[in-house]
């Protein structure tokens, strides 16, 4: 019992490092954080739309072969 309690004393003081390193970085990178903001996700222009890649099928997968085009 002792040996449980002392790492989960370990994973408390791990878990607020962690937080205290987060605020840290927030702190001082100036960045405002808000929870609820929507993600920002930017692609290069020249890339590909994922929606017109063709999925390759499973068997093919499984087989180790790949379409020539990819």
């Amino acid at each position: 019992m002792k040996r449980a309690a002392t790492w989960l004393f370990y994973a408390v003081g791990a878990l607020a490092m962690a937080y205290l390193a987060l605020y840290a970085y927030v702190t001082l990178t100036g960045r405002t954080f808000v929870p609820g903001d929507p993600i920002h996700i930017f692609r290069k222009p020249g890339s590909p739309e994922l929606g017109s890649i063709e999925p390759v099928p499973r068997t093919r997968q499984m087989a180790g072969h790949l379409p020539q085009s990819v």
